[in-house]
């Protein structure tokens, strides 16, 4: 349990540590701090501060008694001795003489520096404050003691007398508290951290009832270069939990900070921080952060930014910025009175230190504007500079034509394609072909055509097939590769041949159909028909002379085939066969098996039935010597493997394996047998 007066943390809201009040913080009543673990009950209070001093007394009572009864044999007095004060302050030790001017050189403390010191109202106050966050002083000023004379489940109450030039005077009477009861000091929450140039600046929630009451009088801060340590601690001489504002400088009273300062740039670090009470007990270990510290100065444009053709695309070139730089950002426009657009990189996180950059997203007679700016370690861009202007000349041929197509009608074929997407496109070219390999073209227009669709007359009488491709002329007169062909003819109102079916079998419940290949140049696809009960349906359409069909149900079925042209006309369907399916068909058995003897077991695999319409097996055992018959198996038909457990290894057994369909009707039997070992066998392969 804590118990502190209010008065002994009111020195964490002053003005600054150069500002202390004039009027000693400390003028009031004094009380006892009391802080409990699992097997002792540490006390820390604060003391006269007279040079007369020859130290402190500490009694107990408990529950049960009234009396007082003194703890200490002697006087717990300050150790002035520069030996001691090293053995118990440690690395500390130069801090504490420095409060009592001892430390240039550092040497004994004297009864005349404590003389000045206690003259002087804000020296006294700031050794208050530093006293308290170490408790390493606390005990060097003797106002620091642990008892483990006490027995758990009890009350005690403690009284502190201080003994000045011989008479002992009570100083400080505690509160009540429960003996051995453990407590934790509470943890640290809301743990952030910000990055800068060389430097992390550390926050974390500042409760001002834990100060106030004592719970919480500093903080450790850690740091690691690795997140599983090891951590080191980087406020030895812990932290003043105060709040500072003076002229120019404030700090958030909600919030603790410390900057952790004189960082590698790049280099990530893990921290975390830990309250600390007055007897100088650690909260457990808060959560763990991670900052990397990046250079932040802004830097300058890099140099010499020039622009010229590569190809097909404007190369940039600069010279690189001074400074650190995690890379360039380039912006682009096509008007000098138009926004300025960013080209280059497309995200932050692409940025790259390199000197160079090719645009590929520019069109050919148009003018561009450049600028750039340099980036800093954390990506914040600069000052732009000097701007490049560029023209892109016209040398590139326009982009064919695309999706042209032929629509063929009575006496005529139209032709219709897209735009290109460039905008100085003067016309079109079309060209049309009637041999046989499209070999010898021929210029339909004399001059560019304005338009995206060209009409050509022909004969209605004509059965050629003609080919199409069409090119694009831009204002410069380039004349662009020609656009895929196209083939197209005046419709043809002759069907073509019926073909002749040569061939039909039958796999199981798969039809295989073949016939006779159409020799006609218009020739396009075939449609096979099908009929059973009903009418013809076609079925299936190819350019293939061969077809398969999967039957599902039993009957007799009809086939035949038509042949259509490219104009859509339809033969006469050929002549028809027929073919016969029967789903229920003499169920085939497996095709083979083996037996292997394993330990005390028979173990009996085989290879499935093909079978359409397979549900399973029946395996039977026969006794060779007594002919007893015995059903030992009845599967489904995905299993194809089973163990005999219940069989005589050594007896001779003849197994038939049947396959069955879902209507239980039985192949012949696969037909195995286990042939037991000779006696003398077994005792060779036992010798070998």
């Amino acid at each position: 349990m804590y118990n502190l007066l209010t008065y002994f943390f009111k020195l964490f809201i002053i003005c600054c540590l150069l500002s202390l009040p004039e009027q000693n913080a400390f003028a009031r009543s004094p009380d006892v701090l009391i802080f409990t673990s699992e097997n002792e009950i540490n006390l820390r209070w604060r003391g006269l501060r007279t040079a007369q001093l020859q130290g402190y007394h500490v009694y107990v009572r408990n529950d049960a008694s009234a009396d007082w009864r003194r703890l200490t044999q002697e006087p717990q007095g300050m150790t002035t001795a520069l030996d001691d004060i090293r053995r118990v302050a440690g690395a500390k030790y130069h801090l504490y003489l420095q409060l009592f001017g001892a430390h240039d050189p550092p040497s004994d403390i004297t009864e005349q520096m404590l003389e000045t010191l206690y003259q002087n109202d804000r020296a006294v106050a700031f050794m208050e404050i530093v006293s308290l966050i170490n408790p390493e002083f606390g005990m060097l000023l003797g106002e620091f003691f642990t008892d483990t004379t006490q027995v758990p489940g009890t009350k005690a109450q403690y009284r502190i007398t201080a003994t000045v030039n011989g008479a002992e005077q009570e100083l400080a009477v505690s509160q009540w508290v429960d003996c051995c009861d453990e407590q934790r000091v509470p943890p640290v929450e809301g743990l952030e951290a910000t990055s800068s140039h060389q430097r992390v600046e550390l926050s974390w929630n500042r409760n001002r009832a834990l100060l106030t009451s004592g719970e919480v009088v500093t903080y450790h801060i850690y740091r690691s270069l690795r997140e599983i340590g090891p951590f080191e601690q980087l406020n030895v001489g812990g932290k003043l939990p105060v709040t500072v504002a003076s002229p120019g400088m404030e700090t958030d009273d909600a919030k603790e900070t410390h900057a952790d300062r004189f960082l590698e740039n790049g280099t990530t670090y893990y921290y975390y921080v830990a309250a600390v009470n007055a007897f100088g007990v650690e909260s457990r270990r808060g959560h763990i952060i991670e900052a990397t510290p990046t250079d932040d100065r802004m830097v300058p444009p890099p140099s010499n930014f020039r622009a010229e053709l590569l190809g097909r695309g404007l190369a940039l070139h600069w010279d690189p910025a001074p400074g650190p730089v995690k890379g360039y950002e380039i912006y682009r426009s096509r008007e000098r009175t138009e926004p300025f657009e960013k080209a280059y990189p497309a995200a932050d996180i692409l940025l790259s230190t390199g000197t160079g950059w090719v645009d590929t997203d520019v069109l050919e007679g148009q003018q561009y504007h450049y600028f750039i700016r340099s980036a800093n370690q954390r990506g914040i861009a600069g000052t732009p500079s000097d701007t490049v202007s560029f023209f892109f000349p016209r040398i590139t041929p326009p982009q064919p034509p695309k999706n042209l197509v032929a629509e063929a009608t009575e006496g005529q074929i139209l032709l219709q394609w897209d735009p290109p997407l460039q905008e100085s496109v003067l016309g079109y070219e079309i060209e049309r072909s009637s041999d046989d390999g499209f070999k010898r073209w021929f210029m339909l227009n004399a001059a560019p055509h304005p338009d995206t669709f060209f009409i050509d007359p022909l004969p209605e009488t004509a059965q050629t097939t003609f080919g199409y491709r069409v090119f694009v002329i831009d204002k410069s007169h380039n004349r662009s590769e020609p656009s895929a062909i196209v083939k197209a003819r005046l419709p043809d109102k002759v069907p073509p041949q019926p073909p002749h079916i040569t061939a039909i079998r039958r796999e199981e419940n798969v039809v295989f159909i073949t016939w006779t290949q159409n020799p006609e140049p218009d020739f396009e696809k075939y449609i096979l028909y099908r009929a059973s009960d009903a009418e013809f349906e076609a079925i299936a359409k190819t350019d293939q002379v061969t077809l398969n069909d999967t039957l599902v149900t039993g009957g007799k079925y009809q086939y035949a085939v038509s042949a259509v042209d490219s104009s859509g006309n339809e033969s006469e369907h050929s002549a028809s066969v027929a073919i016969g399916f029967d789903p229920y068909e003499i169920v085939t058995p497996p095709a083979s098996a083996v037996i292997e003897h394993e330990g005390a077991r028979l173990r009996i695999q085989w290879e499935h039935s093909t079978h359409p319409r397979l549900a399973g097996y029946v395996i039977t055992r026969i006794d060779v010597e007594t002919g007893r018959e015995l059903d030992v198996l009845q599967t489904g038909k995905e299993t194809d493997t089973f163990f005999d457990r219940h069989s005589d290894v050594n007896r001779h057994y003849r197994y038939l394996i049947r396959a069955r369909d879902d209507r239980w009707r039985m192949s012949e039997p696969l037909v195995i047998e286990h042939q037991p070992e000779k006696e003398e066998r077994r005792q060779r392969r036992r010798q070998q």
